[in-house]
């Protein structure tokens, strides 16, 4: 027989970026098993990317279900699109105690080290932004909700190759 899903509570916060891109985004978090994406627009984004055919037509879905059938897996994650950081962070339960936003410039410690510090059993919340990463604000919004900053290398990476890498080194056993 099948193996049951191992639980893991994780939430992506993803900056929106281009509708081809959420769409990969969409498809392989879900394989991976992420329990939650918050997609949300971001300070240096298009602000269009909210209103395109992906969210207006529900097509969200559709990358979703092929991502969680593509795994053989029977958990869907939840989806969300909000309005702005600051909904997207104050959406998170309380219990959510792992808490790292990926960025080159700021991060202290890799994504390894900070899982390596984690209770990976616990919540936790993985933010990604968007093609033009994070503003000094946005920066200061994650600061004052609790949010390390770690890195997956020196090398600046595409917001759906990051997501994915991420998904992945946190799910990894």
């Amino acid at each position: 027989g099948k193996v049951p899903e191992r639980e893991r509570n994780v939430t992506f916060l993803l900056g929106l970026a281009r509708p081809q891109t959420v769409q990969k985004q969409l498809n392989v978090l879900a394989t991976l098993g992420v329990s939650r994406m918050i997609f949300f627009p971001t300070e240096r984004g298009e602000a269009s990317y909210a209103s395109s055919r992906v969210w207006r037509d529900g097509k969200w879905e559709r990358h979703v279900l092929e991502g969680v059938e593509q795994a053989f897996a029977t958990r869907l994650p939840n989806v969300e699109l909000l309005d702005s950081l600051e909904d997207a962070t104050s959406c998170l339960d309380r219990d959510v105690r792992n808490r790292c936003v990926l960025d080159n410039y700021e991060a202290e410690s890799s994504l390894r080290a900070f899982k390596t510090r984690s209770d990976i059993s616990a919540t936790t919340a993985i933010a990604v932004g968007s093609e033009r990463g994070w503003t000094a604000m946005e920066r200061e919004q994650f600061r004052a909700n609790g949010f390390v900053f770690a890195h997956m290398g020196q090398r600046v990476m595409r917001c759906e190759t990051a997501a994915t890498l991420a998904a992945y080194e946190w799910l990894a056993e």
